[in-house]
């Protein structure tokens, strides 16, 4: 049963596909749930190696000029490592893994799960890569959350050199396949955005000084346009912040400060 269904999969990667458009935008949350366009393919708690996979598998598949990459100080931190290792979160990329990887979880998936998962993403948007918008709630900023949410990304919490890893390998197929890769740094509250220890911008300053950065953290000041965390936007941020991303695409990926 278990070569059955791994055989299946194997099958099912091979499905036909819609193309994407020549430009794609991938990362974490802070796109799946910010960014309103059928280019999005980023998902929830998606740490950069994970994207690299995901790229790798698109650019077999057809030709990309663009890739927006969602990559802000929280992508450094080894928070990251506990999405990472969670069995529901790698299921999504099992396709496109390397064979050894590939290997080494086989008996740790939950075939049905993946299968039902892919299934509906194949109808739904008639290409088994995941990813997507997916609309936030409505409830917006509360100081103490952001605060929560502050303290467990950063505190005494160490650099994630695998999401670091996983940036270089998407430099790498991007500069392989002629691609141009802007790096966007999302909005935060400015509460949440004063909280961020200097160290871990200082490293994200060293990670970034040669990339095309879109540096977007201050572009929003209002409560209103945060959810409680300050580090996601509600439905109005999203609003603005798509209509903002929209402009900024339409104008090659330059953006200029108001």
């Amino acid at each position: 049963m278990f070569g059955i269904l791994l055989l299946s999969l194997f099958v099912f990667f091979k499905l036909p596909t819609r193309p994407f458009s020549s430009t794609v935008f991938i990362g974490d949350s802070h796109f799946n749930k910010e960014y309103m366009s059928p280019d999005n393919l980023a998902m929830g708690s998606e740490g950069t190696i994970f994207s690299y996979y995901k790229l790798n598998q698109i650019t077999k598949q057809q030709k990309l000029d663009t890739v927006y990459l969602a990559f802000g100080y929280h992508s450094i931190s080894d928070y990251f490592l506990e999405y990472d290792e969670k069995t529901i979160i790698v299921e999504r990329y099992f396709p496109y893994l390397p064979f050894s990887e590939k290997i080494n979880l086989a008996f740790e998936l939950n075939y049905p799960r993946m299968i039902t998962m892919f299934g509906r993403q194949y109808i739904n948007r008639r290409n088994p890569i995941p990813g997507g918008f997916e609309m936030p709630p409505s409830n917006s900023f509360n100081v103490n959350k952001c605060r929560e949410r502050t303290k467990y990304i950063f505190e005494n919490r160490a650099f994630y050199q695998k999401n670091m890893a996983g940036l270089d390998s998407i430099k790498s197929v991007c500069n392989r396949n002629n691609i141009v890769l802007f790096l966007v740094n999302t909005p935060l509250h400015p509460k949440f955005r004063k909280a961020i220890p200097e160290r871990y911008v200082d490293k994200y300053n060293q990670i970034t000084q040669h990339d095309q950065l879109i540096n977007l953290e201050n572009v929003f000041l209002e409560d209103d346009y945060f959810l409680p965390d300050g580090d996601h936007l509600s439905r109005k941020g999203v609003k603005h912040f798509t209509e903002l991303m929209n402009s900024i695409r339409a104008n090659g990926g330059k953006y200029s400060a108001q």
